[in-house]
């Protein structure tokens, strides 16, 4: 029996949470795969509401499809990642996972800052006991979304330096550029991330990569009045001079912002600079 919509009492019971009427339903047979007219099934919907135990007698359920996805393509492990659910898109994971679902998870996580999630896709449980759900190799550390942004570029979006220096240890690409010919520093710089961008720093992120137009992660920091990530990118030696397409330096950026600070903090190191080298 399905409503209009194509909601049957196991997807209501399972979007509820009501794991003990899921129960009686599956042993009565219940469909496990009716989905609704955006092809939502009962598993999308245990871990969209996070329901933890409803997903375990699911997922215990033979013929589930926990790779399932609605009409956009969203699997019961993406929506988890999205939704912060950190224990549901684990059991997902116990219950296995391909290298496809693994890799979009990936992204998800990263975005989210979900570090735990991120380890158990690159096969590291907690404590440095080995976990392989599936391993660094099956995961396309750099794979891009469709703006071109790797899981570390969605790191260094959201300031998550805990994920970003796990997906460096993982051997992320430093260099990888997205759309616009951003790498992650420029991406991290833009945002004024600081603790991306030492990590960034520390694993030799390259400072003078430039972006199609020509910017460098100085110009961005500048351009956005960062200045922590500006003294950041000064102390790790970023050339001041550098110039845009359009032949504008970071300098000139951060005057044209009105980033007095920011003016100022250029100024006072490009003064240590010479008199450092004069003495």
């Amino acid at each position: 029996m399905t409503s209009g919509t194509g909601f049957t009492p196991l997807y209501i019971a399972a979007y509820k949470g009501h794991v003990e009427v899921v129960a009686a339903l599956l042993q009565a047979g219940a469909n496990k795969e009716a989905a609704t007219k955006d092809g939502t099934t009962p598993l999308r919907a245990a871990a969209y509401g996070g329901h933890v135990a409803v997903m375990r007698a699911l997922l215990l359920a033979e013929g589930v499809d926990q790779e399932a996805g609605s009409e956009g393509g969203w699997t019961p492990l993406h929506l988890a990642l999205c939704g912060g659910r950190q224990e549901v898109a684990a059991r997902l994971l116990e219950a296995g996972a391909s290298a496809t679902q693994a890799t979009l998870g990936l992204l998800a996580a990263a975005a989210g800052g979900q570090r735990v999630v991120a380890e158990q896709l690159l096969g590291r449980a907690a404590g440095g006991q080995q976990q392989r759900v599936v391993t660094p190799a099956d995961v396309g550390l750099d794979v891009a979304n469709v703006d071109g942004h790797t899981p570390l570029h969605q790191a260094c979006f959201g300031g998550h330096a805990d994920v970003a220096q796990l997906l460096i240890g993982n051997g992320a690409s430093l260099t990888h550029p997205d759309e616009g010919g951003n790498t992650p520093l420029h991406n991290a710089s833009n945002r004024g991330q600081a603790g991306v961008v030492e990590a960034l720093l520390r694993a030799g992120a390259p400072l003078e990569a430039k972006s199609h137009e020509g910017m460098t992660p100085l110009h961005r920091a500048c351009q956005r009045g960062k200045g922590d990530v500006v003294a950041a990118l000064l102390q790790a030696g970023a050339d001041q001079e550098a110039k845009t397409d359009d032949g504008k330096t970071p300098l000139d950026l951060a005057r044209a912002g009105g980033f007095d600070l920011v003016v100022d903090l250029m100024a006072r190191h490009a003064a240590n600079l010479v008199v450092t080298h004069d003495s």
